[in-house]
């Protein structure tokens, strides 16, 4: 968690384009008096706006505050606050810009499995995307689940400023965070996602797949926390040979390495196997590897795409199973 983390490097406030700037206005708006009790000491207020949120069978109405840190939930007659959310726990924030819900903001949110029990409408990480109703079992625990909240704001424009806010804050919170604990200078942080990750016996592992400039590091996820543990290894992007994706199921992808490449450390398998969120996510990462691959290499870093994906684990029997028709939810039961 980057608010728990002790700085061990020298960091210089490095960004994705290589220079100073952070998202900071000198000329940000004071906070109104009605919130300033409410928000922490230190934190700098940046906007607030009404949103609905869809409950039941209405829509209820509710304050959503945002500062560099967190935002916070109001009830909008009595300014009551409701919770507190640090912006390192999302793991994506999305808009809709359909003609249908052109206003939607969509927050994503990692629940660790100390809330699962309250968190009832919490899913495994890739089962919000299956449409499977073929129940299986990989043989292992895993603990990641997601909240996903919706929210609509009045008009597309307040929708967007939120949209960009959130990205760039949280996007600068892990970077502070990574450049001062695992990416040394000059390297450069660019984006990290939460993965399911397969391991060579067919376990799932939750795991943090961070990118620099330079590196692809494969980070612990501490069980029954979202916190992040130590480095299992990292390799440069010259190891990258090959990239597979599926068509079933599309939230899969296998990255082929090198590791006899100069700069490996640890003992990453040949082949690693990584489960996404959904195929938009996969995707986006999938474009990252190529771009950061062809800019140390000047090489295209080959895709192909396969059709199921098929996971032979020795502690299994060598039983197939066919991931498009397995609901991950049953193995992270």
């Amino acid at each position: 968690h980057p608010s728990h983390k002790k700085n061990r490097h020298n960091t210089r406030g490095r960004n994705m384009l290589g220079s100073e700037d952070t998202y900071h206005d000198p000329m940000s708006p004071r906070c109104p008096v009605r919130f300033e009790k409410a928000i922490e000491p230190g934190e700098m207020y940046i906007t607030h706006a009404t949103f609905s949120k869809h409950k039941g069978n209405t829509d209820k109405l509710l304050i959503l505050l945002l500062t560099n840190n967190k935002i916070y939930k109001f009830e909008p007659d009595t300014f009551h606050l409701k919770y507190a959310r640090d912006l390192s726990e999302l793991h994506s924030v999305e808009g809709d810009d359909s003609a249908t819900t052109p206003t939607l903001l969509r927050l994503v949110r990692r629940v660790p499995p100390v809330e699962q029990e309250k968190k009832k409408s919490s899913k495994p990480i890739a089962a919000e995307a299956s449409s499977s109703a073929t129940a299986g079992s990989l043989g292992s625990q895993s603990s990641y689940l997601i909240k996903t909240r919706l929210y609509n704001a009045d008009t597309m424009e307040i929708r967007d400023q939120w949209l960009s806010a959130l990205r760039v804050l949280r996007a600068n919170i892990w970077q502070q965070f990574f450049e001062s604990s695992v990416i040394v200078a000059p390297d450069i942080y660019q984006s990290h996602v939460y993965v399911e990750k397969i391991n060579r016996k067919g376990k799932i592992q939750v795991r943090c797949i961070l990118l620099s400039q330079e590196r692809l590091f494969n980070v612990e996820v501490k069980a029954g926390t979202n916190d992040l543990g130590k480095i299992k290894w990292s390799f440069p992007h010259q190891a990258l040979q090959k990239i597979d994706v599926y068509k079933h199921p599309p939230t899969h992808l296998d990255i082929h390495i090198d590791g006899t490449v100069s700069g490996v450390r640890g003992r990453p398998s040949s082949t690693i196997s990584l489960v996404f969120k959904d195929q938009l996510e996969r995707d986006r990462v999938v474009g990252e590897l190529q771009r950061l691959a062809y800019a140390r290499t000047r090489a295209h870093l080959p895709r192909e795409e396969l059709g199921t994906y098929l996971v032979v684990a020795p502690n299994l029997a060598s039983r197939i199973l066919s991931k498009s028709m397995t609901r991950l939810s049953t193995a992270m039961s």
